[in-house]
């Protein structure tokens, strides 16, 4: 198997990293949050279609519980202050908001595909539609390298369905549909029932 990379993608925000490498045969998924990191290879043929896809938002959490946090410390600093000296001062608490107004107003926001132990989430940027179509466009690739031929072995029904799932998905062109579908009848010597 080939590893040499084809060409790669690195998406960053404060707190977030998505990184794509995408080789001949899978594809290296890199994803960093202030909370953990996942580094995992993929097959294309792994990628659901494209209709499964979902989007979602997510929040830096680091600044959800230091808003809090400064909050909470900010109450007991100004109360301490009112009660000993009468007049409160600046409260921490000031803090805990900046950081609160920060993880609402600085949401990340996902394009999320399902693969089997997860999902695999593009953020919704500039490189969005490139990393999805380079994704798909070497997925497409595999469908017809692994699909795209007569199997003698197939009855002609599940040969046309092939046929017609791989046109769908874009793996092959109308003219290459023909083809096969002409090649499979002839060798079958039968027409499926209403399957073209």
């Amino acid at each position: 198997m080939d590893d040499t990379t084809i060409t790669s993608f690195i998406q960053k925000k404060i707190g977030v990293k998505r990184e794509f490498r995408l080789s001949e045969r899978e594809f290296e998924y890199y994803d960093a949050d202030e909370a953990s990191s996942v580094k995992r290879r993929y097959s294309y043929l792994s990628l659901p279609d494209k209709e499964h896809h979902f989007e979602y938002k997510e929040g830096n959490m680091f600044a959800f519980i230091m808003g809090i946090t400064f909050i909470l410390v900010g109450v007991v600093q100004y109360t301490v202050t009112e009660i000993m000296t009468g007049s409160p001062r600046f409260s921490m608490a000031t803090i805990g908001v900046a950081a609160l107004i920060f993880y609402f107003y600085n949401k990340t926001e996902f394009v999320a595909i399902p693969v089997e132990n997860g999902n695999i989430t593009v953020m919704k940027n500039e490189l969005e539609e490139s990393v999805i179509q380079a994704l798909y466009n070497r997925r497409r690739v595999q469908l017809k390298e692994n699909y795209g031929y007569y199997d003698e072995l197939n009855s002609l029904e599940n040969e046309v369905r092939k046929y017609q799932y791989l046109l769908q998905q874009g793996a092959i062109t109308e003219l290459e549909y023909e083809t096969l579908y002409q090649q499979a009848t002839l060798a079958q010597g039968d027409e499926p029932e209403q399957i073209h």
